[in-house]
């Protein structure tokens, strides 16, 4: 079943709804189940360059779920050699004319399955196992850490049950650890959703697959699923456990979120400019459609931290964010919940901590598969802006393990430097945070190794943070003065 907006929607759909909308034929369940993994490509080959020939142009969806059963069991390829031409496969939708992307997405089923929220056919099994049985705890693939669920988790019977899901996970990250990857399947999937928001030129990486126009300046019943597209493609880009599970098949994410900044940036600036008006798509805290300027910053900097392809990329939103004062978002930062600020500095924090970072411009070696630190300058004015003009932000970071950047139990050297900062610092932001995880990186590995007074005031007060952060009850202004 298609379902449209309203009228004028259905009715500019017409030609394309009439022309692919067929009533579903048993014979071509069997048709796709005979199909190798070789066959699937070349049909869908034959839709990308012929739709009017292609024999399952009417069952796209049943074709795509096919092809990810035959990627789960690596069937007739065991090499993986036809996997990497599906690669192509789907960077190829994304340099096609717009009545191509428009006929492929006309097709029954083909825009409910792109644009879904529930299916889970990109998530590996880690991913489904963490979002099923550690909702509400887990913002990545994983388990929270077993001291946080022994010491945080007051219910005894929901303790339990975290405990046996704990080990169960762990169990089956020791039997997936040759899962075939979801990075194939996602190439083609993705890449057919970020075909319908941009146009692209070809290139050798799929990293600069974003760069291009939005399909907004061509046929105007484009425009609803060029939303659509970009809406969907930024909110699976930011999934965590999406992008764990897809890897660099979603490269072309940070390009096409730079693009769309900069364009929809444009509209901010001239009232009078003639797409100004899909301003009014936006939702309260995004930036361009599905993209909410917290959710930026941290998957920008978890792109760095996982040396991903499309690093470069991540830092031109970085540096865009930080540099860039457009009135699309100048005050998005203090309308910003203060929960969702404290993530943002703990997700700085948290990387600067770990990571470090550099005075030069970021770079991404494409033999080493590594890339260069993020600059400081920009991470220290998006931290600014997060902090705003008091200690609220900074609070609300040092209290709730919930909101830093990784799963329960593990955040703890973050929060730490936060208390360290609320204690002993006057101004709470920019280099100041520098300051102290420079301070606290010379902090002495035990009591017996603080020779000096200023190392034993120091390894002291390390030890407070620490208990803040873990929680305990010490008083925030007890005296370290060494004797």
């Amino acid at each position: 079943m298609t379902t449209y907006k309203g009228v004028s929607e259905q009715k500019s759909s017409w030609r394309f709804h009439m022309k692919y909308c067929r009533e579903f034929d048993p014979s071509h369940e069997s048709f796709i189940k005979s199909l190798s993994l070789e066959d699937s490509k070349n049909e869908m080959l034959r839709i990308f360059t012929s739709p009017e020939t292609s024999k399952v142009r009417h069952i796209m969806v049943p074709l795509l779920k096919h092809m990810r059963q035959l990627f789960d069991e690596r069937v007739d390829d065991p090499l993986g050699e036809v996997e990497s031409e599906f690669m192509r496969c789907g960077r190829f939708a994304i340099f096609q004319e717009s009545m191509v992307i428009k006929y492929i997405w006309s097709m029954p089923g083909m825009a409910n399955y792109l644009l879904s929220s529930h299916h889970e056919d990109l998530l590996d099994d880690k991913s489904r196992y963490t979002k099923k049985f550690f909702s509400g705890y887990c913002k990545e693939k994983g388990a929270p850490h077993e001291d946080w669920i022994n010491h945080y988790v007051e219910d005894k019977l929901e303790k339990k049950r975290l405990r046996e899901y704990a080990d169960q996970y762990h169990d089956l990250e020791m039997s997936t650890l040759y899962q075939p990857s979801s990075m194939k399947f996602c190439y083609i999937y993705f890449g057919l959703i970020v075909a319908a928001a941009v146009r692209s030129r070809e290139t050798l990486s799929s990293i600069h697959d974003g760069l291009g126009g939005l399909r907004l300046n061509e046929v105007k019943d484009n425009i609803r699923m060029t939303i659509a597209a970009l809406r969907r493609a930024m909110q699976l880009w930011v999934d965590n456990f999406a992008r764990g599970s897809c890897g660099d098949a979603m490269a072309s994410a940070a390009s096409l979120a730079f693009t769309a900044m900069q364009e929809f940036s444009k509209f901010a600036r001239c009232n009078d400019h003639p797409k100004s008006h899909l301003l009014e798509e936006l939702k309260e805290f995004e930036l361009v459609p599905g993209l909410d300027i917290d959710d930026l910053v941290i998957t920008c900097l978890s792109e760095f931290a996982e040396h991903a392809a499309s690093s470069t990329y991540s830092w031109e939103c970085l540096d865009w964010l930080a540099n860039n004062r457009s009135p699309l978002w100048r005050d998005l930062w203090d309308r910003l919940p203060v929960e969702r600020r404290a993530k943002v500095v703990l997700g700085i924090i948290s990387h600067m901590y770990e990571h470090g970072t550099s005075e030069a411009l970021p770079s991404f070696d494409i033999m080493s598969g590594r890339s260069t630190p993020v600059p400081r300058n920009a991470l220290l004015k998006i931290l600014d802006y997060a902090c705003g003009e008091d200690l609220v932000a900074l609070e609300a970071a040092a209290r709730d393990e919930t909101l830093g950047p990784k799963n329960p139990g593990k955040n703890l050297s973050p929060r730490r430097i936060v208390h360290f900062c609320i204690r002993n610092l006057t101004e709470v932001k920019g280099t100041t945070i520098v300051a102290a995880i420079d301070e606290l990186s010379r902090v002495p590995h035990s009591e017996k190794a603080a020779d000096g007074i200023a190392k034993k005031r120091l390894y002291a007060e390390n030890e407070c943070c620490r208990k803040l952060a873990l929680g305990g009850m010490r008083d925030s202004h007890a005296d370290f003065s060494v004797v």
